[in-house]
């Protein structure tokens, strides 16, 4: 009976260990820095036609670079064209101005310079010393096509 009693205190010493680690490496994630975004995957679901699209396109190395300063000050260069814009037609991508990341659920808001606009809200899937995979999701109305839910990941590279 003790020896079951000892290994069951050393497993739940072992996973608390592991879970005080997982914390630390949790307390680090950073996005400061510049990320070059490497690929873009775009699903859509039409609702009211009961179809899907699926659009995956590579992404050629500096043509869609994010930088993040300390400051929250964020800055957009270049854009990548899916079958649904990153941002609406005609419209420069570099008009992001702030952002805030929260580390506790994983989420990335970015404000744009226009005020009139709502912020784009991204969910973090994953952040590394390397890599970054954001994902974020719209509704939009479409005549003769009805509602389309867009889903959007974007994975980036970090080059500093």
């Amino acid at each position: 009976m003790n020896k079951k009693i000892s290994t069951i205190f050393t497993l739940l010493c072992c996973i608390l260990i592991v879970s005080c680690s997982n914390e630390d490496e949790g307390s680090s994630l950073s996005v400061i820095g510049t990320w070059n975004a490497t690929t873009l995957i775009e699903d859509a679901v039409y609702t009211d036609l009961e179809k899907e699209k699926h659009n995956e396109v590579e992404i050629s190395y500096g043509s869609y670079v994010w930088e993040f300063v300390e400051n929250g000050g964020v800055k957009v260069t270049g854009s990548v064209d899916g079958d649904f814009q990153w941002y609406n037609k005609g419209e420069e991508p570099t008009d992001y101005q702030t952002f805030v990341f929260d580390k506790n659920q994983m989420k990335l808001l970015m404000e744009f310079s226009d005020t009139s606009k709502s912020p784009a809200v991204y969910d973090v899937l994953e952040l590394s010393d390397t890599e970054m995979i954001l994902r974020d999701s719209d509704t939009w109305l479409n005549m003769g096509e009805g509602e389309i839910i867009i889903t959007r990941t974007l994975t980036f590279k970090r080059i500093k």
